[in-house]
């Protein structure tokens, strides 16, 4: 454990200034300022949204590309006898990504993701949650000198439907417990527990456990929660097919006591102990307001900061049961010094204590074995694990345009309240006024007193055509421009008389925006593989789906 530790945080270290870089990108991306203090106190710091109004079209773009196009992938089958089952499996995977698991949303933030950070991580799962679930009824109560336990024989089954078998736990008629059957056909057990009312009622509390959710999954990440080796392509294991993959790859999760309690009775973290519950608990106790000045939440709270949000750890009394758990994938020596991949959960305790341990073929099925990650970038690096994002391409021109905006207005400040010269033996007062339109300021000579300090090249016309010209930078960089925003390109009007000519520009101008669609839709593909692989092993009996 303390070794997987260390080289998380080795990793950690190695990535620290990209994130540092990456924060202030988003903060140019968002429009957060701060008052300027050059060339003057208060001088003009405003925001200029080059990077959101280009990254909110192609966001657009890409969203409407992949909801447009339903089902969003075809199933492909390798024999001729399989066709049917190829179609099955694609409309049982878009039922499970997009109704199930709110598809929707998860390829809003997939799309937000690739934009803004460059890099697309989305954790695929199989999740089997069970709920406790309980039901209340009121109903009548039975007539004078009936029996509460015959009455109830007859009653609950009209409550339960397809209840096979009612016992009387303590023949009393107050308690008891049934079986049902329920949709799937499957028995389930249920608790029933009647209360006398004041107005002759009875209240029947029904209890049982209900599957909530039984599938597979798709969780976005953000970057900070996803650790890897740097010079990685991939987070996929190396091997003679794959050899620039990840030697091994880790996400953060975030756990309370009371969950990891839940899982050690449970059997879910079969390996924690009472003596490492113990000094869970202790050191959890022991606690006090986190350091984050050198850890990646410092990067998180800096966002909360700026949008005017401020969480205080000491006034919540619950934040000190949340611990850090590490899920680890990478290979692991056997006795038999042979190696296997494995899947290893890691509470970030001092010295780290091992919960969870499993084969990754357990959780992962099929041939060759594959970690349950699905990643793309916006504009690949090679050598890299993450990519260029949007605002990193239109940073460059994003800070020229902001100096040109600025100084513009600084220029408008200076023309409209000059710096004034006045005589040192006049009647002016030496010190700073601040006048008003309209105010009269006495002085002995206005014509000879007092005189404004000119300042050559007051024209402007050159820095609205540098601003132009930045715009016209921005959309070469990025292909988006007037025409894909449904106007004329500025001189391009007989260019668009015919629809032969329209349609012969906008193929020339896509092939960027083509470029980056095709990166997207390889991480749907690897989604929708990764949810087929899974349905392979894990898909219950008798799924149904419309």
């Amino acid at each position: 454990c303390r070794m997987v530790l260390e080289r998380l945080e080795r990793a950690r270290d190695e990535r620290s200034d990209w994130m540092t870089q990456r924060l202030v990108r988003y903060a140019k991306l968002r429009g957060w300022r701060s008052a300027q203090s050059w060339p003057w106190e208060g001088a003009h710091n405003e925001h200029v949204p080059l990077m959101m109004s280009n990254k909110l079209r192609i966001d657009a773009g890409l969203f409407n590309a992949v909801l447009g196009n339903r089902p969003i992938m075809q199933g492909k089958a390798l024999r001729r006898d399989k066709m049917d089952q190829a179609d099955k499996a694609a409309n049982l995977v878009e039922f499970q990504l997009m109704h199930e698991c709110d598809g929707e949303q998860v390829i809003a933030q997939a799309v937000d993701q690739f934009t803004a950070d460059g890099t697309i991580i989305s954790y695929q799962p199989w999740v089997k949650d069970s709920r406790r679930m309980c039901d209340v009824r009121v109903i009548s109560g039975p007539e004078e000198q009936t029996d509460l336990s015959l009455y109830m024989l007859n009653t609950l089954p009209q409550l339960i439907p397809g209840l096979e078998r009612l016992r009387d736990e303590t023949l009393d008629g107050y308690n008891w417990t049934g079986v049902w059957l329920d949709q799937d056909g499957d028995e389930q057990e249920v608790e029933v527990e009647v209360w006398d009312r004041e107005d002759g009622k009875l209240e029947v509390e029904m209890r049982w456990e209900a599957t909530a959710f039984d599938g597979p999954t798709c969780i976005v990440h953000q970057l900070e929660d996803i650790v890897v080796p740097l010079r990685s392509l991939n987070m996929q294991p190396v091997t003679p097919q794959n050899p620039y993959g990840a030697p091994w790859a880790a996400r953060r999760l975030r756990v309370n006591l009371d969950t990891i309690d839940r899982r050690r009775k449970n059997g879910t973290y079969d390996l924690l102990t009472n003596e490492d519950w113990d000094k869970i608990v202790a050191y959890a106790d022991s606690r006090t307001a986190p350091d984050t000045k050198q850890d990646e939440d410092a990067l998180k709270i800096e966002k909360e900061a700026q949008a005017g949000l401020d969480s205080d750890w000491s006034a919540i009394d619950e934040d000190y049961q949340w611990l850090d758990l590490w899920e680890w994938y990478g290979a692991f020596m056997l006795d038999d010094d042979y190696e296997c991949e494995v899947i290893l959960h890691i509470l970030d305790v001092p010295g780290g204590i091992l919960c969870r341990a499993r084969y990754l073929s357990e959780t992962c099925p099929g041939s060759p074995q594959w970690r349950p990650f699905a990643e793309e970038r916006f504009i690949p690096v090679s050598d890299s694990f993450y990519g260029i994002s949007l605002p990193e391409v239109l940073e460059g021109l994003h800070d020229l345009l902001h100096e040109l905006f600025n100084a513009n207005l600084d220029r408008g400040d200076i023309a409209n309240l000059p710096v004034m010269l006045y005589r040192a033996s006049s009647g002016i007062k030496p010190e700073q006024m601040s006048v008003r339109p309209g105010d009269w300021v006495p002085v002995d000579n206005p014509k000879e007193d007092a005189v404004p300090v000119q300042y050559p090249h007051s024209d402007q016309s050159w820095s609205f055509n540098m601003i132009g010209l930045v715009q016209q930078l921005a959309e070469r960089v990025i292909q988006v421009g007037s025409l894909q925003f449904g106007q004329v390109p500025q001189g391009k009007a007989s260019a668009l008389r015919t629809v032969g000519t329209t349609m012969a520009i906008l193929q020339q101008g896509a092939a960027l925006p083509e470029q980056i669609l095709r990166r997207y839709f390889h991480w749907l593909q690897q989604v929708y593989s990764q949810f087929h692989m899974l349905n392979t092993k894990f898909l219950p009996p008798k799924k149904r789906y419309l």
